[in-house]
């Protein structure tokens, strides 16, 4: 089927999808209140009032926008007359622009992929630049872009092998997707193989590496970290980040477990959703824990501490001895390990990391990283660390060391933004 029918029935469908979207939202706001309000924006309606033109970066998930701050703050520094606009498509992304970059950027939601959205937003903004984090292969939007002779780069730009085949499905769309970006700023050779094998130009693809190696940590973060620590009374604490719905069960099982070798062992759970923070504290209930939350401002001296707040993920990776990441022992796909080992923290995590499997690799092949299975697994790797600091040590200097030595991406990046 031609590209251009293909995306006729995409957007016919789009339109037809969208109701069902907002009634999605509406349901989703029982638990989050804000998915409940600015609807027009998803419209490009009534959008606040900014200057016309400079740089448009959009980044679909809180991660995407962890990892594109240090790309936005340079083009503050290079840019310092022009318009950063950053979108987002949920709520929390949004509080963590506000709260990260203040004023400093124009933010709005991403409007829906819908011709007449996307024409009103790139009407109203008018950006010259359009940098795309990972993998946001909008077709309505790259097309418009493309069309008004906007500069386009998806930068950071991943594909899993499952990602790949699904857009295979329909290989001619998103064949005429790809060679309307400027630049796909791959992270890794596997990448740019992939983006080549669904019609990219060989020309368009450079490998920059990934930019979440160039993390950077805020002044305050480390000695923030060890307070925190100071205020657990057990020798051994550990954390899971990031987990879903169907593993914070396993994780606390595991917690269980550990508990059975090391009675005042304690762990710092946190869930990667916002909405999800009451539910992991009910499950917290029903597994007959004793838990604590740090929202409440409540103290650290229980079995669970439950790290129910949003832009703290450092800091209490930083609180903790160890560290499994979560999304992996369920089919989520993973979360970035580079957090905590560039604080020189042991890392795990299970065995569903596509999402991050290249990063993972040149961990996991440096000895810098565990793998786990199951809750059993889990425990078994903390009791092991536990019982040998001298290797667990090891592991996290290892895992800073790997780190350091794959930096530079965003320097190679900045400078494809720049010309």
């Amino acid at each position: 089927m031609k590209a251009s029918l293909t995306k006729l029935i995409y957007s016919i469908l789009l339109y037809l999808i969208v109701p069902i979207e907002l009634i999605r939202l509406y349901f989703r706001g029982r638990v989050a209140p804000g998915y409940r309000v600015r609807w027009l924006e998803r419209f490009a309606i009534n959008l606040k009032p900014v200057t016309a033109g400079g740089i448009w970066i959009h980044t679909a998930s809180v991660g995407e926008l962890f990892a594109a701050l240090p790309v936005i703050r340079e083009l503050f520094e290079r840019y310092p007359n022009q318009t950063i606009t950053v979108t987002t498509m949920t709520p929390t992304g949004s509080k963590l622009v506000k709260e990260q970059l203040g004023d400093k950027v124009y933010h709005v939601y991403v409007p829906f992929d819908l011709p007449d959205a996307v024409a009103r937003f790139l009407n109203h903004v008018k950006p010259t630049k359009l940098l795309i984090m990972e993998t946001e292969l909008w077709p309505n939007i790259i097309t418009a872009a493309h069309d008004r002779k906007i500069k386009i780069i998806l930068m950071n730009a991943r594909l899993s092998e499952r990602s790949a085949k699904g857009y295979q499905l329909v290989k001619s769309l998103t064949q005429s997707i790809l060679r309307k970006f400027t630049i796909i700023a791959a992270q890794h050779e596997f990448d740019a193989k992939r983006f080549l094998a669904l019609g990219a130009t060989e020309s368009s693809i450079i490998i920059t590496g990934s930019i979440k190696f160039d993390i950077k940590i805020k002044a305050g973060v480390i000695e923030q970290g060890k307070k925190l620590r100071r205020g657990f009374p057990s020798k051994l604490v550990w954390i899971a980040a990031s987990t879903h719905e169907g593993e914070d069960a396993q994780i606390l099982e595991a917690h269980r477990l550990i508990r059975v070798k090391f009675p005042t062992a304690q762990l710092i759970i946190v869930p990667r959703h916002p909405e999800r923070f009451d539910e992991v504290a009910e499950v917290c209930h029903q597994h007959n824990f004793e838990f604590t939350r740090r929202s409440l401002n409540q103290t650290t001296d229980k079995a669970v501490y439950l790290g129910d707040t949003m832009g703290e993920l450092l800091l209490l990776y930083a609180g903790a001895d160890m560290a499994f990441v979560g999304g992996s022992l369920v089919e989520t796909g993973g979360h970035n390990l580079l957090e905590p080992a560039v604080l020189a923290k042991p890392v795990m995590t299970g065995p569903h990391d596509f999402n991050f499997k290249h990063v993972n690799m040149q961990l996991f092949e440096s000895k810098a990283a565990a793998r786990v299975n199951n809750a059993q697994a889990v425990a078994n790797q903390i009791i092991e660390w536990q019982e040998n600091p001298t290797a667990r040590k090891q592991m996290g200097e290892q895992a800073l060391e790997v780190v350091n030595n794959n930096q530079g991406a965003l320097k190679r990046l900045l400078s494809l933004i720049d010309q």
